[in-house]
Order: C-alpha cells, then structure tokens, then sequence
C-alpha cells in the first residue's frame, strides 16, 4: 500500500510530475496534458495517492487519486485545430480517471470567458469523451473568427467570405471531444444591436436582436428582429447545400408602406397615386459568390389608384413577386403583379 501526500505552493505547469502519476497513466492521456497545457503556474495545489500502483486508477476501489490546484496564466489547447483559451485562471480537479478543468478568467481572440468547463468523466476508456463548455462576452465577428480557424473552415468557407458582423454578444459554446474522433459543436450567439452585411453591403441587417446558432451542418436562427432597408422584420436562417457548396439560406418577413417601396425600386412616383403599407416575404440565398433574392406580398392593405391593370383596392388579394441576384442589374429582373402583369427587366450597367 503507498500513501503520497503532496502540496504545492508555486510550481510550473509543465513539470507535470510533481502532480500526475504519468508513470502509470495511459500514454495517450499523459500526450493530451504535454500539448494542451502549454504554459501557466500552478498554485495553492494538492495532490494525494493512496492503494496499489497495479490498481490505478482505483476504479473498483481500493485507493484514491486526487489533484486539486490552482492555475492561472495558463494556455489551454483542448484539441488540435481548434482556437486555443489564453491567459486562463482555472480550477483543476482530478479524481482518479476523471479531470475536470474550470476556468473563471481567460480570452479567446477579443472575447473574455466569463465561465468554462473542461471534463474528461474517464480518460482510460477508448475514445476518451472530452467535453467543453463555456460562456464568453465580445465582439460578435470572434464567432466568425472562431469557425474560420476550426477544422469546420471547409464548411464555412463560403459563408465566412461574404458574411461581417458588428457589435457585441454573449457566446455560449459546447464542443464534445472524442479522443480520437470527429468533433461536434454547438454554439449560441445572443445578439443586441448587431449589424450584419452580405457581399460588401449588398444586403444589410441593422439592429438585430436574437440568437443566432450553429453547428457542424451551419448557421441556424429563428425569429431573429433585424431592421432591413428600413423595414421591421423576423428573419430565420438555415444552412443550404448544393454540391460541395455550403450556404445560407435567410427567410424574413415584415411590414412596408409605399413610401419605402417607392424608396427601394427607385420609383418616387408611386406615392402619387398609391398609398397604404402591405406584409411582405423574402428571402435571400447565399451560396458561393452568388445571392439570389425572392420577395413577394399579397399587397392586401395598399390602395392604387393608377390605371387598370394596376388600380386595386386596400382589401384586394393582388400577389406581387420579385426574382432577381444582388447587386441589382447582375441578373434579369423577374416580377409578376396581379394575373395579367409579367415581366423580365435587364438592367444595362454601363460600359
């Protein structure tokens, strides 16, 4: 029977000796501590073994095997290819096989940590079943920043060419790290006043609230409220594929007047004989370099007093539709008004 007893007032993090049983740990464990614990001190720490070496890690008894220390200044990399946490202050916690790592102070890119988890529930089992979690708080394109320097790069590829956002947020991450395995992550963006543009503004979300998600397969969002071309609306997201291209897919829907209507196409001379506000649909494709745009309305609620066949009444079903690319002009212009009212409409750019 052997009984170690050991604290540790001030040591490196890499002499892990002083603290791990690395003798006697599995090789590939004792790997993981080597690469992921990059620098730090270890401080106010404990470390205890009691029973048979032979019997370790003591899960039928008979012994015991703890650490508990502090650590700060730390650089943890949890896995490879993903985006290290810096200048960490942590809480680590072994009990036999299991590790558990929590930080209460860190950054990754600009963001801070305000709360995150690392725990390994048995690091002798194959695949070992890491998980991460935290909270973190900074500027919303570090989300961006996060995926562009993951192993998930190749998915978002597309996206993360087209794709700014300002503004700041909360991010609640979970990655689940099977040691070896495919890595899955699921992330939560909680977003205040953000602003989104597409394709150096050629499509623009101001003001947005809401939380935008996302996953190996993409970006996901429900009931997001952005302000687009000035009009209030509730904006959900999807990821679209089509061949080896990966994409988004943006469906909102809101409320405009004539005046903005009038604004938009470019057509100020609408608010003289038409007035009233209409519920409209659209939705915009991002896939490649290409954004494809649909908008439609019923028109219900807008009276026109223009000349058959454009006249109609407030309460009067007469279904609008646009088909076109961004930038305006890259692409014929496909509308429909009404059953009698189809038309094709190539904007000449100039030389």
């Amino acid at each position: 029977m052997l009984f170690r007893s050991l604290v540790l007032e001030r040591a490196d993090i890499a002499k892990r000796s002083l603290y791990l049983p690395a003798k006697i740990m599995p090789a590939k464990t004792v790997q993981w501590f080597d690469r992921a614990l990059k620098q730090g001190r270890l401080s106010a720490g404990t470390v205890r073994l009691e029973g048979l070496l032979a019997e370790f890690p003591f899960k039928n008894g008979g012994g015991a095997f703890s650490v508990d220390a502090r650590i700060d200044q730390a650089e943890l990399e949890y896995t490879r290819g993903w985006p290290a946490l810096a200048n960490i202050g942590a809480n680590l916690s072994i009990r036999n096989a299991g590790i558990e790592l929590v930080a209460d102070q860190g950054s990754t890119f600009d963001t801070k940590i305000r709360q995150a988890r690392m725990s390994v529930p048995d690091f002798t089992v194959k695949p070992v079943a890491m998980k991460v979690t935290g909270t973190m708080q900074g500027p919303s394109a570090d989300a961006l920043r996060f995926l562009a320097h993951s192993p998930l790069k190749k998915r978002f590829k597309d996206a993360l060419q087209v794709l700014s956002v300002e503004g700041e947020s909360e991010l609640s991450l979970r990655l689940d790290i099977p040691i070896p395995g495919k890595v899955n992550v699921f992330g939560e963006l909680a977003m205040v006043d953000n602003r989104l543009t597409v394709a150096n503004d050629q499509f623009i979300a101001e003001n947005i609230d809401g939380t935008l998600s996302f996953d190996n397969k993409g970006l996901h969002g429900d009931a997001i409220g952005a302000d687009i071309f000035g009009m209030r609306a509730l904006v959900d997201l999807e990821p679209v594929v089509d061949g080896d291209k990966h994409g988004i897919k943006f469906t909102g829907q809101g409320q405009g007047d004539v005046a903005t209507y009038a604004r938009l196409s470019g057509l100020p001379w609408l608010t003289k004989r038409a007035s009233g506000k209409s519920k409209w649909k659209a939705q915009l494709v991002v896939l490649g370099s290409q954004l494809d745009l649909f908008v439609e309305s019923d028109l219900v609620g807008i009276t026109s007093q223009f000349p058959q066949p454009l006249a109609k009444s407030a309460d009067e079903d007469k279904p609008f539709s646009l088909s076109t690319a961004l930038p305006i002009g890259s692409k014929l212009i496909v509308l429909s008004y009404g059953a009698d009212i189809q038309a094709e409409i190539e904007i000449d750019s100039g030389p």
